[in-house]
């Protein structure tokens, strides 16, 4: 019975926001966008929490979050380097397009190795297979460059 009660619940709730679509399609909007939304994903994270976030180790995360220090760390190297060269040589774009090939293809190695790498802490359980899908990973992205 209470799964009956729960199903009229919600058609009415659905009937209402249909409604509330036709005549307020805009406000509707931006509160499902400023306020449904975040809500909605705040109650995913408890979700997500329990079934360990589908991957098969606790610290799983360290990886990719060193990876991200180092494409990080290069992009605000890079930006500083960029602008000092440019105000250097009085805006010139030649030192600007050779200083992005030099540390461009670094990004994508990283950025690569991450989403191909990442496979690894859902495939494999022990710490060193995941080390070594990740090497591999970051291999293949250089050899891609």
């Amino acid at each position: 019975m209470l799964t009956n009660k729960e199903d009229y619940i919600n058609i009415g709730l659905m009937l209402i926001s249909c409604l509330l679509a036709f005549m307020l399609p805009f406000e509707l909007f931006l509160f499902s966008y400023a306020i449904l939304g975040p809500l909605h994903y705040l109650t995913e994270i408890s979700w997500l929490h329990q079934r360990n976030y589908f991957s098969t180790g606790k610290r799983d995360y360290a990886i990719l979050v060193i990876l991200c220090l180092l494409i990080s760390i290069g992009v605000i190297f890079q930006d500083i380097f960029v602008t000092r060269k440019l105000f250097a040589s009085v805006f010139s774009s030649d030192t600007s397009l050779h200083i992005m090939k030099v540390y461009t293809p670094w990004f994508t190695v990283f950025i690569f190795g991450a989403l191909v790498g990442s496979i690894s802490l859902i495939a494999f359980k022990k710490m060193y297979s995941k080390l070594i899908f990740f090497a591999v990973s970051l291999a293949l992205g250089y050899l891609l460059r």
